[in-house]
Parts: C-alpha cells; structure tokens; sequence
C-alpha cells in the first residue's frame, strides 16, 4: 500500500497530521510519500532546494523510525501536481489537512483538498485539524484501511 500526504509549509497542519499519518501507514505496512508543491507564481530555482531540505527534515522529525518514506518536492499547481503523482506513483490512499474555509472564502481561494478529493482516482481523507477534537485525540482502532483484515 501507498499513502501519499501532501505537506504544506505555511501552516502548521502537516505538523498536526504527520503522527496520524505515520500511525495509519504502519497499521498497514503501507510506503508513505510525502510531498511539498510549490505553486509557480513562487517557484525559483533555489526555492525547490530549500523545499528538498525543508521536507528532508520534516521526514527526518515526524518520520525517523518510519522505514518506507519517498520525498518528492516538485514546483507547479498543487492539485494538479498531486494527481499527476497520484497516478504515476500508483498511490492508494491520500491523507491530507484542509483549512475548513466557508463560503466566500472558500469560492475565493478554492481548495487544493476539495480538487484533489473530487478528481482523485484513489481514496481521499481530509480532515480538519482546527476542530475542537485535536488530531491526537482520534482513536484508531486496529481496522484495516485496505479491508485485509475482513
């Protein structure tokens, strides 16, 4: 099993996600890529360098003792480059975070999760990680994602 989990500088929602998504690749046995897109209205040459360290060392805080990561930083729009890998890594399952913009917002900005859930050939989970429960606080189960265990 593949997960792929887009992560984002900005914010701290990768930070908030990184365990839940390390949790859910070992439950089952899965190779987790982690991926930073820089949209091109920001891309220099130097920024996908800074990008590759940056996500190096992300790797190397949340995901250490995790012994199948794949890092891929790559410049372009986000939900498209997250499909394109989507497909070419043969990814099955995507995890990422949304802001939970509403309304104006929402139609103003768009949403990299709401492109990529609606386009997405494989499973998509997006969670917010502003709610009031934390993403510490989810319980997991000993369910399998990929249903072998049923």
């Amino acid at each position: 099993m593949k997960i792929l989990f887009p992560v984002v500088r900005s914010t701290d929602v990768s930070e908030k996600f990184a365990a839940y998504v390390k949790t859910v690749g070992m439950m089952n046995n899965a190779e987790v890529h982690l991926m930073r897109v820089e949209p091109p209205s920001a891309y220099i040459e130097s920024r996908l360098k800074e990008d590759e360290k940056w996500l190096a060392d992300f790797s190397a805080k949340h995901f250490a003792d995790y012994p199948q990561v794949v890092l891929k930083a790559v410049p372009g729009d986000p939900a498209d480059e997250i499909l394109k890998y989507v497909d070419d890594a043969e990814i099955d399952l995507v995890i990422m975070g949304t802001h939970g913009r509403r309304g104006m917002s929402s139609m103003i900005f768009g949403s990299v999760t709401s492109s990529v859930a609606k386009l997405s050939p494989a499973p998509v989970l997006s969670m917010n990680p502003y709610r009031k429960r934390k993403v510490g606080e989810i319980k997991l189960g000993t369910e399998c994602f990929d249903f072998s265990c049923t």
